[in-house]
């Protein structure tokens, strides 16, 4: 009897009860993972369309994002002088046990976050005196850098790199970050300021496409983009850049492979409502593009006087225009005054300081932004929940640069269905 009781199979639990558990877990990416590798019919559960459909279900929860696709977020500060009188950048990953980044920040010592995508980070170095821009593409869950060939970009006459090309946009990813597409925009020539040309990388073809002209409607200029994050729309790419008109900025929506571009004007209730005259307070840094939580439609998310607020783009057709005529409509994620409740704050004032925003996670519908005299502050927009990173002055974050290590869950399972 004692025999047949060691060799007796310990009881299992009903895979339906399982799988509930698992969407339910604060960690569900790492908890996916493990139950898929001990269990071979949890596996198999977990790969069934069912179970996607579960995770469905617990984004909806929260406006269809997933808050928990946010692995880790880095961020680079610059600290205070040492003892010899040298600054030195610090960099920083939150939380710091965060076991499932593999990503190594050290990279950010000598290389510029410029855009990033799910686990995917696009870094940059440039090379000003000899014309030239250095991409890394890095991926920060399995730790590996793709460094790209050199793009023959002609910019050598010009000396400003930077004025020269807009942040890369990472078009696709796949396989949660083994594939991906790259696209870079740039100024050809200084002689023609209007001859802008993009090229696409593919990580498959491992080279760099043709060059395509960009085509404009009549009358419609490029100016300098703005620093903040590109926002793709299936293969639309869309950068925040400077105008030189009635409104000091401007949406440049740019098909990839047609290299059509159109012009999409902001509302002037949305550039009215912004405040501050801090030169952290310019208006550029009180936005960010962002998109929505079914990846169709393009929004805006705003640091307002008052409020946080998503402005989202509804077409309306206007083939007869240059520029595209569109309707705006804006909710209200949260009011400043309760993210200085939120973060504990000493006064209700210090909610409504200065703030540049960073980055956003279209997967989990997180924005990270930095606030004057607060520190780096991450925001979600489906929970509404308010979480300071990291405390500091202006001083320290000045040149500052943060991005999120986010997961495609979605891929990820497909990923694992291969192998």
């Amino acid at each position: 009897m004692e025999q047949q009781q060691q060799h007796q199979q310990p009881p299992t639990l009903p895979t339906d009860p399982l799988l509930e558990v698992i969407a339910r877990s604060d960690d569900v990416v790492t908890t996916v993972v493990r139950c898929a590798a001990v269990s071979k019919p949890l596996r198999r559960a977990i790969l069934d369309p069912g179970f996607r459909r579960r995770l469905g279900l617990r984004a909806a929860a929260t406006g269809g994002f997933d808050p928990d696709l946010v692995t880790s977020v880095s961020y680079r500060v610059r600290l205070r002088a040492d003892i010899d009188g040298t600054r030195f950048n610090h960099v920083i990953v939150h939380p710091a046990a965060a076991g499932s980044v593999r990503f190594d920040a050290n990279l950010l010592r000598s290389y510029n976050p410029a855009s990033s995508r799910e686990a995917l980070l696009v870094l940059r170095r440039d090379h000003e005196r000899r014309g030239f821009v250095e991409l890394l593409v890095c991926n920060a869950v399995t730790g590996q850098s793709t460094p790209l060939p050199r793009m023959d970009l002609h910019l050598a006459s010009s000396g400003r790199t930077r004025a020269d090309v807009y942040c890369p946009a990472l078009l696709s990813t796949g396989g949660g970050g083994s594939s991906f597409e790259l696209l870079v925009m740039y100024g050809h020539s200084r002689m023609d300021p209007q001859h802008w040309e993009t090229q696409i990388f593919s990580s498959e073809a491992a080279g760099w496409g043709a060059a395509r002209r960009i085509h404009l409607p009549q009358g419609v200029q490029i100016e300098e983009a703005t620093f903040t994050a590109p926002a793709v729309i299936e293969r639309t790419v869309h950068w925040l850049c400077n105008s030189r008109g009635q409104q000091p900025m401007a949406i440049l929506a740019l098909h990839a492979e047609a290299a059509q571009g159109t012009v999409i004007q902001l509302p002037q209730e949305l550039l009215a409502s912004l405040g501050g005259s801090h030169a952290m307070s310019r208006p550029e840094n009180n936005l960010i593009l962002a998109a929505t939580a079914e990846g169709k439609r393009l929004s805006l998310v705003v640091a307002e006087k008052f409020v946080i607020s998503v402005w989202t783009l509804l077409p309306v057709p206007d083939e007869g225009s240059s520029s595209s005529s569109s309707g705006w409509s804006r909710e209200v994620v949260v009011k400043r005054r309760e993210i200085g409740r939120e973060l504990q704050l000493a006064a209700a004032v210090d909610a409504y300081q200065p703030i540049r925003f960073e980055v956003f996670g279209e997967r989990s519908g997180t924005v990270l932004f930095w606030m004057q005299e607060i520190g780096l502050v991450q925001l979600n927009l489906g929970t509404k929940k308010v979480e300071l990173l990291w405390k500091g002055s202006s001083r320290d974050s000045r040149g500052g640069k943060a991005f999120l290590h986010e997961v495609d869950l979605g891929s990820l399972l497909q990923r694992m269905k291969a192998f």
